[in-house]
């Protein structure tokens, strides 16, 4: 029986130094609307994507508030699971976020059991 490749064939790369994923990353650009705005065109089949990355041993999405804005989060965040069951499931290392405000922050930490506490001066 032959295996299909999954993403770790592709090799381990350090993100960070203290973050090793698999070199075949997933990038969140192209599951948003045309032009990379807006909702997609099959909201269904975005997220079918997303699960098939995942099963493939995709490890690390790219994905930047431009692309929809904020729907590929949430696409991500639909598809795959609240982010505390896929860490606590060794799937993922680490949780972050960047480029929000405390308000923000704070409404996302709602979507996992450990309970971050902002860097300070990050507003």
């Amino acid at each position: 029986m032959n295996a299909r490749p999954t993403a770790a064939a592709a090799g381990k790369i350090d993100v960070g130094g203290d973050l090793t994923v698999n070199r075949l990353g997933f990038g969140a650009m192209r599951i948003t609307g045309p032009g990379v705005w807006g909702d997609p065109p099959d909201r269904e089949r975005a997220i079918q994507a997303l699960r098939r990355a995942v099963a493939l041993d995709v490890n690390f999405i790219d994905t930047a508030d431009s692309y929809g804005p904020e729907v590929s989060e949430r696409l991500i965040a639909e598809s795959i699971g609240a982010l505390a069951e896929l860490k606590d499931e060794g799937k993922i290392r680490h949780i972050g976020v960047s480029n929000v405000t405390e308000d923000q922050f704070r409404e996302a930490e709602t979507g996992t059991r450990s309970r971050p506490t902002p860097r300070s001066g990050r507003r």
